[in-house]
């Protein structure tokens, strides 16, 4: 065991000094999120085990990965679909969630099933 494993080890059992999981955002943008059938705005965030010493962040251990999450259905997606063509993203299976109800509906759906609102890339202007 090297040194600096043995360091987090022994630090871990202090409750001053050990390592949290942080869930940081890191960027925003818009994109064509597969959930809600249109153009949202998204957050882009990375999760990380970091450092800390009186519960603040001294230094970043390990990236444990980041994603894509859409402000108006709060879905959660690999950051790969934000530069994904429209038209490959319409294409994945991902149920779509009524707005007014709040019900998953199938992705072939056109109306919900639980108030019979319409899905909204289905709404005109």
């Amino acid at each position: 065991m090297s040194l600096f494993a043995k360091l987090i080890v022994k630090v871990t059992v202090s409750p001053f000094i050990g390592y949290q999981k942080v869930d940081k955002k890191i960027g925003e943008g818009n994109f064509f999120c597969p959930t809600c059938r249109d153009d949202t705005a998204y957050s882009l965030h990375r999760v990380s085990n970091n450092f800390t010493a009186y519960s603040m962040t001294i230094f970043r251990l390990k990236t444990l990965g980041k994603y894509v999450e859409c402000h108006r259905c709060a879905g959660q997606y690999d950051p790969s679909i934000v530069d994904a063509p429209r038209s490959e993203v319409d294409e994945l299976d991902i149920p779509w969630i009524c707005f007014n109800c709040r019900f998953q509906n199938k992705k072939e759906l056109l109306e919900c099933m639980g108030c019979q609102n319409m899905r909204p890339d289905q709404i005109l202007d």
